[in-house]
């Protein structure tokens, strides 16, 4: 394995890679706490689905940020590149986070016990590394000067057909 060498990369790329490090931090934080209201005693919520996968598409941006300094070439079969993927990926997990943090989990009121939910630091701290992460990929996706690729020949939906294609049979 190539030794990792971290000149080779981006200021964007650190950047990207520094925040999936935060987020695989933010995978040992709490997002959320509940507490029975008027008495003492709380627990931490459990992140779910929208509160593990954001995090791990963030650490996977990160891991992908690191490509260049390895020495590695992307993959030329793919249908986009490494950068799109990045920005991508990372929009996605920001999204996802998002609504995480808008809607609270559990139940307010149960038995005529209400609960108070409140947000913890972990999810502020995701939340942010998140958006820092997909904001300088989109600088890195603008710095590099790609097109965005045309993605309605990606299905092999109703392009233009081949050269070689047979006419339509006339009627």
């Amino acid at each position: 394995m190539a030794a990792v060498d971290v000149n080779r990369m981006k200021r964007s790329d650190q950047v990207i890679a520094v925040c999936g490090a935060i987020l695989f931090i933010c995978l040992f934080l709490p997002f959320f706490q509940r507490s029975v209201h008027g008495l003492g005693g709380s627990e931490t919520i459990g992140k779910g689905f929208f509160g593990w996968a954001p995090l791990w598409l963030g650490f996977l941006v990160g891991g992908l940020a690191f490509f260049p300094s390895l020495g590695q070439a992307w993959p030329p079969q793919l249908p986009v590149t490494r950068t799109i993927a990045i920005a991508g990926l990372s929009a996605l997990a920001t999204l996802i986070l998002l609504l995480r943090f808008l809607k609270k989990p559990g139940v307010d009121n149960a038995f005529g016990i209400k609960f108070d939910v409140t947000r913890e630091f972990g999810l502020y701290l995701a939340l942010l590394a998140l958006i820092v992460q997909v904001v300088f990929a989109v600088m890195a996706f603008r710095e590099s000067g790609e097109a965005m690729p045309d993605f309605k020949n990606l299905g092999g939906g109703a392009g233009t057909p081949p050269a070689d294609y047979p006419p339509p049979p006339s009627t």
